[in-house]
């Protein structure tokens, strides 16, 4: 029985190896597709689109999240310098995981790198 399916998806457009967490071409998702009897009618890129929403999380994040970040930590070294030694240490997992979270997200909300690297894209397919 034929029926569609529309996914919307952000693409590596270069293939570069786990750009971001976005491993996936859209080809090698067409390419997958086509195993499960799913052909491409259209492909869109909406790409431009949502880079007017990217610059809007990315201007917050650099404007209010990184200051409020770099102030909380200054503050906890300055007053509370062991405590901030001990969390550190005992959350040191955490502690990393914390930054491995912000960079993804630095990097994955900034427009040019976005733009550049990646696509966003509404694929229509049906299975046959």
């Amino acid at each position: 029985k034929p029926g569609y399916l529309l996914v919307s998806n952000i693409f590596n457009r270069n293939n570069k190896p786990s750009l971001n967490g976005v491993n996936t071409t859209e080809q090698e998702y067409i390419t997958q597709a086509k195993k499960y009897n799913l052909r491409l009618i259209k492909s869109i890129d909406i790409t431009k689109e949502v880079l007017p929403t990217l610059q809007i999380a990315y201007n917050a994040h650099q404007k209010y999240f990184l200051p409020a970040l770099s102030i909380f930590q200054h503050f906890i070294k300055k007053f509370a310098p062991l405590k901030y030694k001990l969390v550190k240490l005992f959350f040191y997992k955490q502690w990393k995981n914390f930054d491995r979270l912000r960079n993804y997200y630095e990097e994955r909300i900034d427009p040019s790198f976005f733009e550049r690297e990646l696509s966003y894209k509404r694929i229509l397919l049906i299975h046959q």
